[in-house]
C-alpha cells in the first residue's frame, strides 16, 4: 500500500491544503505547531475514523481536531493498493459521511469497513504501536523492556498488544481457581444435603420405631386394663365375702349371747324360790331354738370360709400394682408421643425428603457442568501454554534476525546481534558477550525498541509491503546516530515500502534535503 495524496479541506488548523506523497521517502518538515502531527492523526483519521477516545488533554477527536474556522471536518486520501486505486473521503459535522471508491474492475471493496483494519489486519490502537511511531511511543525506558517482546508478540498473534498471554492465563487461572471453589463449594452443598437426607431417614427409622413402642404400649395398656378389670372384680367378690362372712360372725355371736342369756334365765327360774315350771321350759325352749338357728349360719360360714380360703388374698395388692404401671405406661406413651410429634413437626417445617432428593440432583448436575467446565478451562490452558511456547519457538527467533540486521544497521554495526530471551529480556551483544539493555544508554534503548518496531512491521504485513509513519522518532540519538539511521531508512524506503517521516529538526532536513529520491514537503 502506498499513500499518494492527503486532502484536508478542514481538520483541525489545517484548511485547503494537500500533500502529494512519494512511492519511497517521504519528509515532512516544520516547525513545531505547524500541523505535523495534525497530519498524523489526519491519516489516522481517514484509515480508522474517529472512535471517540479522549486524550490526555480530556478531549475527544471530534473536539480537538474541530476546524478553528467552526467548518466541518472533511478531507480525502488517495492511495493504491494491490494495484488498485482507491479515494477515502470523511466527514464530521451535522452527519458523518465516509466512503472510499474504486472503479476498477476487480478491486477491493471497503464498504462499510474502515481501510485500514482491513490493509494493516489491526486497530487504530496497534497501528499506533508499530505502523505510526511518535516520540512518545518511541521512548524506550527500562521500565519497559521486561514486557516489550511480550506486547510486540501479542500484537503478531492477535493484533492488539493489549491482549497478552500473561493476562489470557492470570484469567484461566482465575476462572480455574473460581470454579474450583465453587466445586468444591456444590460439593460441600451435596454432602450437607447428604447427611441432611441421613438425618430424615434416621428420624424416619425412628419414627417407626416409636410407632411400635406406641403400638406395643397401647397393647400393654390395653392388657393390663383387662387384667385390672378381672382384678377389681376379684377384689369385689372377696370384699363381699368378707362381708357375709363378717355378718355371719357378728350373727353367731350375737345367737350364742342370746343362748347364754336364755340358759341364764333357765337356770334362775329352776332355782328361784318362786319357781314357775312354765316359765322354766319357755327359755329352755327359746335356748333350743337359738341353738337350732346358728347351725344353718355356720353351714353357710364354713362356705364361706372356704370361698375365702381359695380367694386370692394379695388382688388388692396385684391391682395397685396393675394401676401404677398403667401410669408409667402412660407416661411412656406421651414421651413417645412428644417425641413422635417433635420430630414430625420437625420434618414439616425444616425439611422435605422429596424436595431434599430435588437439591441433590439439581447440585450434582451443577457440580457436574462445572466439572465440565474445569476441563474446558484446562484444555484451554494446555492449548494456550503449547501455543505460547510455539509462537516463542517460531515467532521469537524470526523477530530476533530481523530485528538484530535492523539494530546493527542502525547502529553503524557497532551492535550485531539483539537476542530477546524465553523471559522477554532484551539482551544486546557487545564484545563479545550478551549484555541487558538495562545497562546502555536511552539512545540505544530508542533504537532497540524502533528495531523491534520495525522488525515486527515486516511480520505483520508479510509480502505486502505497508508504510511506515514516523514522527520525531529519534529526538534522543546524536547527530551521527541520526544520520545513521536516516541513510538505513532511505536505504529501506528503495526496497518498495513508503516511509513518511515527520520531523522539525533542522539536522535530519539538511541532511535529508540532499538525496535525491526522498520527496520533502514543508508544512
Amino acid at each position: 500500500m502506498n499513500i499518494n495524496k492527503l486532502t484536508i479541506q478542514s481538520f483541525g488548523k489545517l484548511n485547503n491544503r494537500s500533500f502529494e506523497l512519494s512511492d519511497g521517502f517521504n519528509v515532512v518538515y516544520g516547525d513545531n505547531e505547524s500541523g505535523k502531527t495534525t497530519i498524523v492523526s489526519f491519516i489516522k483519521y481517514m484509515l480508522f475514523g474517529f472512535h471517540g477516545r479522549r486524550s490526555e488533554s480530556n478531549l475527544i477527536p471530534e473536539e480537538k481536531y474541530s476546524p478553528w474556522d467552526n467548518t466541518a471536518i472533511s478531507g480525502s486520501m488517495d492511495f493504491t493498493y494491490c494495484g488498485h486505486d482507491y479515494i477515502t473521503a470523511r466527514s464530521n459535522g451535522v452527519r458523518r459521511e465516509y466512503s472510499t471508491l474504486n472503479n476498477t474492475l476487480g478491486a477491493k471493496s471497503f464498504d462499510g469497513i474502515n481501510p485500514g483494519e482491513e490493509i494493516f489486519g489491526i486497530d487504530e490502537a496497534a497501528f499506533c504501536r508499530t505502523y505510526c511511531l511518535s516520540a512518545a511511543s518511541g521512548v524506550f525506558s527500562a521500565a519497559k523492556n521486561d514486557d516489550i517482546i511480550i506486547r510486540l508478540s501479542n500484537l503478531k498473534s492477535s493484533g492488539d498488544e493489549t491482549v497478552s498471554y500473561e493476562k489470557v492465563n492470570a484469567r484461566l487461572m482465575s476462572d480455574k481457581k473460581k470454579t474450583l471453589e465453587e466445586i468444591r463449594r456444590k460439593g460441600d452443598e451435596i454432602m450437607e444435603l447428604r447427611r441432611t437426607l441421613e438425618r430424615i431417614r434416621a428420624w424416619d427409622e425412628r419414627l417407626k420405631t416409636l410407632s411400635s413402642q406406641l403400638y406395643d404400649t397401647d397393647s400393654d395398656i390395653a392388657g393390663m386394663r383387662r387384667t385390672l378389670s378381672d382384678t377389681d372384680k376379684k377384689n369385689e367378690q372377696y370384699e363381699q365375702l368378707n362381708e357375709s362372712y363378717s355378718s355371719l360372725r357378728l350373727y353367731q355371736i350375737l345367737k350364742a349371747v342370746i343362748f347364754v342369756l336364755l340358759m341364764v334365765l333357765t337356770c334362775v327360774l329352776l332355782f328361784s324360790s318362786a319357781f314357775e315350771p312354765i316359765f322354766a321350759v319357755v327359755t329352755g325352749a327359746a335356748a333350743v331354738v337359738d341353738i337350732l338357728f346358728m347351725i344353718p349360719s355356720r353351714i353357710r360360714m364354713a362356705r364361706i370360709e372356704r370361698a375365702l380360703a381359695k380367694s386370692d388374698m394379695d388382688a388388692p395388692i396385684y391391682s395397685e400394682d396393675v394401676k401404677s404401671h398403667i401410669e408409667r405406661t402412660e407416661s411412656r406413651k406421651n414421651d413417645i408421643l412428644k417425641e413422635m410429634g417433635a420430630i414430625e413437626s420437625k420434618l414439616e417445617q425444616e425439611y422435605d425428603y422429596d424436595d431434599v432428593c430435588s437439591n441433590i440432583d439439581l447440585l450434582t448436575e451443577e457440580k457436574h457442568e462445572l466439572e465440565k467446565k474445569l476441563e474446558v478451562i484446562e484444555k484451554a490452558k494446555s492449548i494456550l501454554d503449547i501455543s505460547y511456547e510455539e509462537l516463542k519457538n517460531i515467532f521469537v527467533p524470526e523477530l530476533n534476525k530481523r530485528a538484530s540486521e535492523i539494530f546493527s544497521a542502525l547502529s553503524g554495526y557497532k551492535y550485531n546481534d539483539v537476542i530477546v530471551t524465553d523471559t522477554f529480556e532484551i539482551l544486546v551483544k557487545n564484545e563479545e558477550r550478551y549484555r541487558s539493555s538495562k545497562y546502555f544508554s536511552t539512545a540505544i534503548l530508542e533504537l532497540m525498541y524502533f528495531s523491534l518496531r520495525l522488525a515486527l512491521c515486516e511480520l505483520i504485513g508479510g509480502d505486502e509491503k505497508l508504510p511506515v509513519f514516523l514522527d520525531d522518532c529519534f529526538t534522543s540519538l546524536d547527530d551521527r546516530r541520526v544520520c545513521t539511521a536516516l541513510e538505513f531508512l532511505t536505504e529501506y524506503a528503495k526496497d518498495g515500502r513508503q516511509i513518511v517521516f515527520f520531523t522539525c529538526h533542522g539536522r535530519e532536513f539538511r541532511y535529508l534535503s540532499g538525496i535525491d529520491s526522498v520527496n520533502i514537503i514543508t508544512v
